[in-house]
């Protein structure tokens, strides 16, 4: 898979739809030529490489992906992302308690300064 090629058109996508209009993983996929059923997965972790790369590309629960329109629909994302990752951080919080009461002891689950701040 040429990665680098697929970042780009996916960005091409994105970029060229009409303002204000958002596409989802399965559109993207089809849009770049590819099955669906097989790339829709790959579409979205292409897309979250790009974010990380600083790449602002907007996302709504259930209308999928958009290049943003400003920064408010930046800031929706990136509440959203936060939101999903402190969810995350409850969630192996409340395994790592399970664990301690199944198997004893005071293991606890090492996190970096970056990952305390989400809680």
């Amino acid at each position: 898979m040429n990665t680098e090629r697929h970042q780009r058109a996916i960005l091409g996508i994105l970029q060229g739809l009409p303002r204000g209009v958002w596409t989802t993983d399965r559109r993207i996929a089809e849009l770049m030529g590819q099955d669906a059923d097989k790339f829709e997965r790959t579409v979205r972790l292409i897309i979250r490489d790009l974010r990380r790369q600083g790449y602002p590309i907007a996302s709504e629960s259930g209308k999928g992906y958009r290049w943003p329109i400003n920064i408010a629909d930046v800031d929706r994302t990136i509440a959203d992302l936060r939101s999903r990752a402190s969810d995350l951080y409850t969630t192996a919080r409340a395994m790592r308690r399970g664990v301690w009461e199944i198997f004893g002891g005071q293991e606890r689950l090492p996190l970096d300064e970056e990952h305390k701040q989400l809680v």
